[in-house]
């Protein structure tokens, strides 16, 4: 399958013993998409919250991405692969289409091992197998 070409547990792993650094445009930017994907708001829900919060500061420059998408994009090309969305258009209707913006699982998968915690309710034990053969 596609989506999980190239899809290694391994750089989740990796990436919560060292964690990459992303250079994020500001802190407000920063928490702004962490509330996003933590709570998998829609693009709509999200440029509503934009919507509001540059209507309710006082300041010249809004701190947020114009758009949830433009955020999205900006995740997209932070070099951590799996948290990247994909997008597939679903219908177009009344001159308007419609994309639906989703994470493969295994990719998913990923992203969740990597939130602070989320390893501390897996247990992952094995014991190696030996076969002791007589004569």
């Amino acid at each position: 399958m596609e989506d999980s070409k190239g899809t290694l547990l391994d750089d989740a792993i990796n990436d919560r013993i060292h964690p990459q650094e992303v250079e994020w445009p500001n802190e407000v930017y920063h928490g702004f998409m962490e509330l996003i994907t933590e709570y998998r708001l829609s693009n709509a829900c999200g440029d509503k919250i934009i919507k509001w919060f540059n209507a309710s500061a006082n300041i010249e420059e809004s701190s947020l991405p114009k758009s949830t998408k433009e955020g999205r994009e900006f995740l997209n090309n932070t070099g951590f692969s799996y948290l990247n969305f994909k997008e597939a258009p679903i219908t177009n209707f009344q001159e308007t289409e419609y994309i639906f913006y989703y994470r493969p699982i295994i990719q998913s998968i990923k992203a969740l091992l990597l939130q602070p915690g989320a390893s501390d309710e897996f247990a992952l034990s094995y014991q190696k197998k030996t076969e002791i053969k007589n004569g």
